[in-house]
């Protein structure tokens, strides 16, 4: 890795389409042809398709190998690359949070942070590589063309189906959740994308419309954990990568994650990991 790296790269969604959606067909024969050989995060979710060969991703520290017909996700914010190619070809669909069904949505939030390679069967397989090829298709017709939005959305629904589909638990997030579950999947949503300015369980019970009280007895009864226990997971998973992946001191990556005392943020790192912040830098990269 680079020495004197301060920031974590971000990807942005950069499409002459403007419809916040981009589809790239990808070849590797070995490592060496990586697109995107450095550690990132994109600004929107990023899934793959896998159609034959294999790979290696990094999603947040967790190695995932993957072959043919198995799918993966990245959400906004993940810091992930690709360390690995093997003769793969693969289909990545890159899409703006706002273009994906309310239900699909909602069924991602629970997997965030947790997701694993995923196998589709020969039917799944066959169905979203035609709902990509059209999806292609769409993308190279003039944006004049009749009900040409439509159709786009009708295919990103297919694709984004059949890859949230793909992961079971998320199937059993619908629009039948009890309420409960559906506070915990919000809270969740919130946490991953404003940890940084929402830092107590009174700022995410506000977010939700709903008392302190209500917020911490729902998150424990769900998940066994305090709602003070996530959002201090949450930064140390950012504290994680920012070791990991920049050249930041101890006590700027502290600052940068509101901890004005970078003693209390080594203490409670190593709370956490069981690792002081430098023991994990250098652990991590050997």
């Amino acid at each position: 890795m680079r020495r004197g790296k301060t920031v974590i790269p971000i990807h942005t969604l950069e499409t002459a389409h403007g419809h916040g959606v981009v589809l790239r067909r990808l070849h590797a024969a070995g490592t060496g042809d990586i697109l995107q050989p450095e550690a990132h995060r994109d600004d929107h979710y990023l899934f793959l398709l896998v159609t034959s060969g294999s790979c290696r991703f990094m999603i947040d520290f967790k190695q995932h190998d993957l072959r043919q017909n198995e799918v993966i996700y990245v959400y906004p914010g993940q810091v992930h690359v690709c360390t690995r190619a093997d003769q793969v070809q693969a289909v990545a669909l890159s899409l703006a949070p706002s273009l994906i069904p309310a239900i699909y949505s909602g069924a991602l939030e629970t997997v965030n942070g947790l997701q694993q390679p995923a196998s589709l069967d020969t039917a799944a397989t066959g169905i979203l590589l035609q709902g990509l090829q059209l999806l292609e298709q769409l993308l190279e017709q003039p944006a004049d063309m009749f009900f040409r939005q439509q159709m786009l959305a009708g295919a990103i629904d297919v694709c984004t189906g059949i890859f949230t589909g793909a992961y079971k638990d998320g199937q059993q997030a619908d629009t039948n959740s009890n309420r409960p579950e559906m506070i915990m999947r919000q809270f969740r949503a919130l946490l991953v994308n404003h940890y940084l300015t929402l830092r107590t369980p009174s700022a995410y019970a506000a977010a939700l419309h709903i008392s302190a009280a209500y917020l911490s007895e729902t998150v424990s009864a769900q998940s066994g954990f305090t709602v003070h226990h996530w959002i201090h997971e949450q930064l140390m998973l950012e504290a994680r990568r920012r070791l990991y992946h920049t050249d930041e001191t101890i006590k700027e990556i502290a600052h940068g994650l509101g901890y004005e005392d970078h003693a209390y943020f080594s203490r409670l790192f190593r709370k956490k990991t069981g690792l002081t912040p430098q023991q994990f830098r250098a652990h991590s990269r050997k």
